[in-house]
Formats: C-alpha cells, sequence, structure tokens
C-alpha cells in the first residue's frame, strides 16, 4: 500500500518493507493447474512419465513449448498418436547458418501504425532477398530495436498485435534447430505426429481421458475428439487477471 509517499509491503511471516519504489519483475505466470487426464503443466516431468506409451495424446499448442513436449514423449518410446492442435497451425521455422543483417536505427519506420510497420518490414524481406539475404537476417537485424518499436506502439497497436500478429512473429523469432526440426519431421512423416488448425470449443477431462469439441480453422466444421491425455502446450499464463497471487492482484 502506498505510505508517506512511498510504499509498504507487508509479508506473510509479518515482516514489513518501506521503500519509494517497488518493481513488480514476477515473470509469467505458472499455467494451468493439472485435472486428472489434463495436464497443465508441461514442464512436469512427473506427469509427462504417467502417460503410457500407446496412448493417444492431445497437445494444445504448436510452438516451442509443444516440440519439446513431443519430442519428451518421443524421447520416452511414446508409440501412440500424437495430435497438435493450435488456432492457426503454425509450426516454429527452422535455424539456418546466417548472419544479422544490420540496421540502424534511423532506418527504422516511424509511425506507430503496425500496419505500416508490417508493410515495412516485408518490403525489407523482399529488398533483402534480391541481394541474396534471406529473411533470418532481417529478423535477427532487428533484435537491438524491438524494445523501441515496442515502447513506441500506442497500447491499441499493442492489443492488435496481440491478437493478429503475435502467433506468426513468433514462429520466425523463435526457430528450431535443423536437428530438432528433423526429428519433428520424422514423427509428421510416419503419421505419429499430426498439426491441426482448430479452435478448442470445449475440453472435459473424463474418466476414460479427454474429450473435446474443436471448431476446424478454415472450413468451421466443429468435431469431437476423444484421447487418453491432453496436455496444455500454450505456454506460460500472460493473463495477469487469471491470477491468484496478491501481490499482483
Amino acid at each position: 500500500v502506498e505510505d508517506d509517499g512511498g510504499l509498504r509491503l507487508t509479508l506473510a511471516s509479518g515482516r514489513i518493507y518501506r521503500t519509494d519504489l517497488a518493481v513488480v519483475a514476477s515473470g509469467n505466470l505458472p499455467p494451468d493447474q493439472s485435472s486428472g487426464t489434463y495436464i497443465g503443466d508441461p514442464w512436469d516431468p512427473t506427469a509427462i512419465a504417467g502417460i503410457p506409451p500407446q496412448a493417444p495424446v492431445v497437445l494444445i499448442g504448436s510452438g516451442l513449448t509443444m516440440i519439446d513436449t513431443a519430442l519428451s514423449l518421443l524421447d520416452g518410446g511414446h508409440r501412440g498418436p500424437i495430435r497438435a492442435i493450435s488456432r492457426r497451425g503454425l509450426l516454429p521455422q527452422l535455424h539456418e547458418p546466417t548472419r544479422p543483417l544490420s540496421i540502424v536505427a534511423d532506418a527504422l519506420p516511424r509511425t506507430t501504425s503496425l500496419t505500416r510497420i508490417t508493410q515495412w518490414l516485408r518490403t525489407r524481406v523482399r529488398d533483402a532477398a534480391a541481394d541474396g539475404i534471406g529473411w533470418r537476417s532481417v529478423i535477427d537485424g532487428l533484435r537491438p530495436h524491438l524494445q523501441d518499436l515496442w515502447r513506441r506502439l500506442p497500447i491499441e497497436e499493442r492489443r492488435r498485435f496481440l491478437r493478429h500478429l503475435r502467433p506468426w512473429w513468433e514462429v520466425h523469432r523463435h526457430r528450431l534447430a535443423p536437428e530438432v526440426g528433423a526429428m519433428i519431421d520424422a514423427a509428421m512423416q510416419r503419421g505419429q505426429l499430426t498439426v491441426q488448425a482448430a479452435r478448442i470449443v470445449r475440453l472435459e477431462p473424463t474418466p476414460l481421458g479427454v474429450t473435446l469439441d474443436i471448431r476446424h480453422r478454415r472450413t468451421g466444421r466443429q468435431e469431437t475428439l476423444q484421447a487418453a491425455w491432453a496436455i496444455n502446450c500454450s505456454g506460460p499464463e500472460s493473463n495477469y487477471f487469471a491470477t491468484q497471487d496478491p501481490l499482483l492482484r
């Protein structure tokens, strides 16, 4: 609470801190709680180890967390089918040998329009391709400027990015090592791992597994799936309104 122009922080132990300034640096929040055959925390090794090797598994999400979870299952000898479901069905791109393109601050767009920044980025990628430089070099060349670009965006433009562009940015920015990509590709080629673009309408743990109602992205068709286990691979919780932590609340 505010106290004489500063802050007073009272801990559960009863200890009190008085300070002029406090910075909340808690990072991302933990993922969902697990419930039966629904695993809310994909980084819980004991939960993953408890899945029978022949069990059909649904992975919610298709980013790096899904990749890590799928590899953990495969490395543990999992033989059953693995289906990954995400709203866009995007997989991370692969790393390739590259050098960051030198992009000076003066070359950055001065607009605060997300549409115009995206157009600028696409133009830079096309121009680099014409010079024999891959898009990875352009993305990597932006890394020193990302915080400044983000801070300049108005709040509504930030929200637009999170609603529409974030998945596309993440699969290009956070990439896979080629060796990892080869293992994922092999699992897909043999039909053990499939990736679908769909929205989960309902997820309900049952005594025998998990029931999911999904709506396919392209067709809008709704389908009911049955799996023995479901693992939330959508990453750490980023909705701070969902937290029960008293400090953050």
